[in-house]
């Protein structure tokens, strides 16, 4: 059952924009990996929902069964670009790896205006200054 349940989530995540067959898969153009203490964690995703919503992105949460997955409660958002005929991938947060550790991803391609992708990409680059985090250029030759 566990191992039905980690493909599951697997091919979630794929279907949350991370994967387009007709262009590729989407690699993240920026990432940073911090720690925050949990009782920090709602107020993170307040910051980062209220920056999301000023983009009128979508959020979208974990696939179901992931907590039950890992035996705690497992820190996931992804939030999506709605304004184009497909679904891409703007950000994504998690602790998966561990309590604590926070990996966000942000995938710029999802805006088709560069002045909105830099916007984007400094506003979630404040937000995570303020919990101690800092968003680095993605080296995409290392992305799966």
């Amino acid at each position: 059952m566990k191992q039905f349940l980690l493909a599951f989530l697997l091919m979630s995540v794929s279907g949350l924009g991370a994967c387009d067959m007709k262009r590729g898969a989407q690699v993240p153009s920026h990432v940073a990996e911090f720690a925050v203490a949990t009782s920090e964690y709602p107020e993170l995703m307040a910051e980062l929902d209220s920056t999301a919503a000023s983009f009128e992105l979508k959020r979208i949460g974990a696939a179901p069964g992931l907590n039950e997955l890992h035996g705690r409660e497992v820190l996931f958002a992804a939030y999506e670009v709605q304004d184009r005929k497909e679904r891409r991938g703007a950000l994504t947060v998690t602790d998966i790896k561990a309590p604590g550790r926070v990996l966000l991803r942000v995938y710029e391609d999802g805006f088709a205006d560069s002045d909105q992708r830099t916007r984007f990409v400094a506003e979630v680059a404040d937000v995570i200054s303020r919990f101690g985090g800092t968003l680095s250029k993605s080296d995409s030759d290392k992305q799966p």
